[in-house]
């Protein structure tokens, strides 16, 4: 799977969520997303999330867009499935299913369409089912205007394959002066002694003026 990097307001705008609800879902609330490339440490460092958190990320948005509860969305964060790529790879139907007084709800792939076994005792079961292969390929369509300027130049740098490379800036920016537009018989005065005289002698010639004005 190709090295994409992405910050939070990337995801943001690729899942079409405030980058608030994003963020929260990496804290704790409810939900706790850990960031696969870099988790940020310090002032001024960032959270830095792979192609991989972006589909767990789309799972979570679509999950809840079914009205799935918190707790079967907490259980399929906690399972190995989600932080594999290989779950991606595969793209199945991911199942989740909780029978009867079950506390607690089952995570697991289905090849095709999924398949429940229900037991004759069992009075009642809750069943959520995604098929990961559109949700997947849609988000592997994801245009690059998406990926946070900075981010770009640096997952060059994180695939370097040996070799210690210096951590990018992603907080630094470039900033350039604005071009000075000149006549072409104009060429700019750089030197301050020339300004000052400049100065002096349209003094002069203004008192100059002056004095003529008063004598006539």
């Amino acid at each position: 799977m190709g090295l994409s990097v992405y910050e939070l307001a990337d995801i943001a705008n690729v899942l079409k969520i405030e980058k608030s609800r994003v963020k929260n879902w990496t804290i704790g609330r409810p939900f706790s997303v850990t960031p696969s490339v870099r988790i940020s440490s310090g002032k001024g460092s960032r959270n830095l999330f792979s192609l991989t958190d972006l589909y767990c990320f789309a799972l979570i948005k679509h999950l809840l867009e079914l009205d799935a509860p918190v707790a079967a969305v907490q259980e399929m964060l906690a399972s190995s499935l989600v932080s594999e790529d290989s779950f991606w790879l595969r793209r199945d139907w991911l199942v989740i299913t909780r029978k009867g007084q079950a506390t607690s709800y089952c995570v697991a792939l289905q090849n095709d369409n999924p398949n429940v076994v229900i037991e004759p005792e069992v009075k009642d079961i809750c069943i959520y089912a995604v098929n990961l292969k559109p949700l997947a390929d849609e988000l592997s369509l994801t245009p690059d205007k998406y990926i946070a300027p900075g981010v770009r130049s640096a997952i060059a740098a994180f695939s370097q394959p040996s070799g210690e490379v210096d951590e990018p800036d992603f907080d630094s920016g470039i900033q350039t002066r604005p071009e000075v537009v000149r006549r072409p018989d104009e060429t700019p005065n750089t030197n301050p002694v020339n300004r000052v005289q400049r100065s002096e002698v349209a003094s002069q010639k203004n008192r100059g003026s002056s004095r003529r004005s008063s004598s006539t």
